[in-house]
């Protein structure tokens, strides 16, 4: 019996460590990352100059929860351009409501011809300028993301003259492109202001959980966008493997 509650104890923990996720470096002294917020151990910034002018609930499990009717968090003073580039990567789950889960305006909050989002509806995301017949760049989120399970979305964005492109990617993968020939209201301007999981007003709030907020103030390539990708834990997976092993040697003892 005991041996039995030892091989089931191991395996609950080897399950959990290999759901676990083994963050990429972060290159904390790169002089293009602006903000970087891991939620580790406070809702404070990790590294970079960006900081919270409204802030997310800190959860001690070492995540954000916004998006509620009273928590809007958001930054101010990016300083973010587009004809230099930029990128904003984050991760979220447990997506509770329809709305933004990523507002970044050039100039008031309010002015939505200024604003590029990343919005969720039943689940399929949008990733769109505002203020200009841009066609939207739409992909289905997995339905992991209203569960415990992280997605990282990231949003590459930059500019020659008026014209805006933006670059979405799913978990490290790109999903779609999309770009305008007028789009000067946000090209011609800095992006100051990035809000998460909240919008305007109430009704366009998406109420989620946010972790591992990445803000460069530079277009990253393909390549780098995927290495902000968190890995399964090397080690949660060894254990499940030998719990596993063990099950298996045990099962081959008792048939003899």
């Amino acid at each position: 019996m005991k041996n039995i509650i030892a091989i089931t104890s191991l395996l609950v923990a080897g399950t959990a460590l290999a759901n676990a996720e083994t963050l990429a470096e972060i290159d904390t002294n790169d002089s293009a990352l602006k903000a970087y917020f891991n939620f580790d151990t406070s809702n404070s910034k990790t590294a970079g100059t960006i900081s919270w002018q409204e802030l997310p609930t800190w959860n001690e499990a070492g995540y954000g929860v916004c998006g509620t009717s009273s928590t809007h968090p958001y930054t101010s003073g990016a300083g973010l351009r587009t004809s230099t580039g930029f990128t904003v990567s984050f991760d979220v789950n447990s997506i509770s409501k329809n709305g933004t889960l990523l507002s970044m305006t050039s100039g008031s909050m309010d002015k939505a011809w200024r604003s590029l989002s990343i919005t969720y509806t039943n689940g399929t995301l949008s990733a769109q300028f505002l203020g200009a017949p841009l066609t939207a760049v739409t992909k289905t989120l997995p339905s992991s993301a209203n569960t415990n399970d992280w997605t990282t979305l990231t949003l590459v964005g930059s500019s020659v003259g008026a014209t805006l492109n933006l670059d979405f990617y799913l978990n490290g993968t790109l999903v779609g492109t999309s770009s305008t020939a007028n789009a000067s209201n946000i090209t011609s301007e800095p992006i100051d202001k990035l809000q998460f999981g909240y919008y305007g007003t109430s009704s366009n709030s998406a109420n989620m959980n946010i972790d591992n907020i990445l803000i460069y103030s530079k277009a990253l390539s393909a390549e780098e966008v995927k290495s902000l990708i968190p890995e399964p834990s090397a080690f949660g997976l060894l254990a499940g493997l030998g719990a596993l092993a063990l099950v298996a040697s045990r099962r081959r003892r008792s048939r003899k």
